[in-house]
C-alpha cells in the first residue's frame, strides 16, 4: 500500500523536459506539498482501435522518485478524455491501465458525463480546460450517483491563472459542484505547467472561498480527501482482501491459565504419590496397610 502524507497535489502534468518538471516539483515541495501525482493525458476519441492495448504504459518516473526520495511521494495518474461508452470495455481489457495509481475520466459531452457518474470505473472525474470545449453543468441526480460510487470531482486552479475565459468557466463549474452540498467529494488540484503557476496550500484554501467552500473544506480538499482517494484507488487496483487479527495478550493469558491448571494437576499427582509412598513405608515397618472399603 502506498504510504502518503499531505498536503497533496494530484495533478502535475507530465512534461518531456525533465528539468522543467523538476523545477515544478521543487516549487511544490518548497510551498508545503508532500504527495503529488504526475498526470498523463490520453485522448480516447483519437486512439487506435486496432492496438491490442490502446492505453499507454506509465512513463518511467524512477529518476524523479530517486531525486525526491526523502521529499515527495510521487504517484502516477492517467486522465482519459472520452465521449463513448465503449471506453468501459477498453479499460477492462487493458493491462497498462492497472499500472497507474490514479485514474481520471474527463467526459467531453453531457452523455459521457452521465456515463462517468453512473458506470465509469475510476477515481476522479475532471474536465477539459480549453476554449473549444463547451462547459456543461452536472445535474444533482448524476452527482449523487457518482458520490454513492465513491467518485470524486476535480477542480483545477492553474487554468484559471493562465486564461481569463477559463477562469470564468472554472468558477461556474466549481460553484455548480459545490451547490450539491457534498463538499467531501471535491478535490482541488493544481495542473501547473511552470513553477509560477504553483500556489501554496493556504492560498488554495483561500481560493476555495470563491468556489463556495469554507476554509476547512478547502484544506480537506487538498489533504484528507486526497488521502481517501489514494486509499480507494489502491483497493480498486488490488481488489478485496481479508485480514485476520489476533490478540496476543489474551492468548498469553490463556497459556498462563493452562500452565497453572497443569501445575495444580502435577501437585495433586505428587500428593497422591506421597500417600502411596506412606502406605509402602507402613508395610516396611511391619504394620498392615489400611483396609479399603469397596462398594
Amino acid at each position: 500500500m502506498e504510504i502518503t502524507k499531505g498536503f497533496y497535489d494530484l495533478n502535475v502534468p507530465y512534461q518531456t523536459n525533465e528539468n522543467e518538471l523538476i523545477a515544478i516539483l521543487n516549487e511544490l515541495y518548497d510551498v508545503g506539498y508532500r504527495t503529488i501525482a504526475i498526470d498523463e493525458t490520453f485522448d480516447h476519441t483519437k486512439c487506435n482501435r486496432k492496438a491490442s492495448d490502446i492505453f499507454p504504459a506509465p512513463s518511467d518516473l524512477t529518476s524523479l522518485r530517486e531525486k525526491f526520495q526523502n521529499k515527495l511521494k510521487i504517484l502516477s495518474r492517467l486522465s482519459i478524455v472520452f465521449s463513448q461508452n465503449v471506453i468501459l470495455h477498453d479499460m477492462n481489457t487493458s493491462s497498462n491501465i492497472k499500472k497507474y495509481n490514479l485514474i481520471c475520466g474527463i467526459p467531453v459531452t453531457e452523455a459521457a458525463m452521465q456515463y462517468a457518474c453512473s458506470t465509469l470505473p475510476g477515481d476522479i472525474i475532471g474536465m477539459v480546460h480549453n476554449d473549444a470545449t463547451k462547459v456543461f453543468l452536472i445535474s444533482h441526480k448524476h452527482y449523487l450517483m457518482a458520490a454513492r460510487r465513491g467518485i470524486y470531482f476535480e477542480i483545477q486552479y492553474a487554468p484559471a491563472i493562465r486564461n481569463s475565459n477559463q477562469r470564468k468557466d472554472l468558477i461556474v463549474v466549481a460553484q455548480n459542484i459545490v451547490s450539491h452540498r457534498k463538499a467531501k467529494t471535491i478535490v482541488i488540484t493544481g495542473g501547473a505547467l511552470n513553477p509560477f503557476q504553483v500556489r501554496s496550500p493556504y492560498d488554495v484554501a483561500n481560493l476555495g472561498l470563491i468556489f463556495g467552500l469554507s476554509e476547512e473544506q478547502s484544506k480537506s480538499a487538498i489533504s484528507n480527501v486526497c488521502r481517501t482517494i489514494v486509499l480507494k484507488a489502491e483497493g480498486r487496483r488490488y481488489g478485496k482482501t481479508v485480514i485476520f487479527a489476533k490478540n496476543t495478550q489474551e492468548s498469553s493469558g490463556d497459556e498462563e491459565e493452562n500452565d497453572s491448571e497443569s501445575g495444580e494437576e502435577e501437585e495433586e499427582e505428587e500428593s497422591n504419590s506421597d500417600d502411596s509412598m506412606d502406605d509402602l513405608g507402613s508395610m516396611d515397618e511391619g504394620h498392615p496397610p489400611k483396609k479399603q472399603k469397596f462398594s
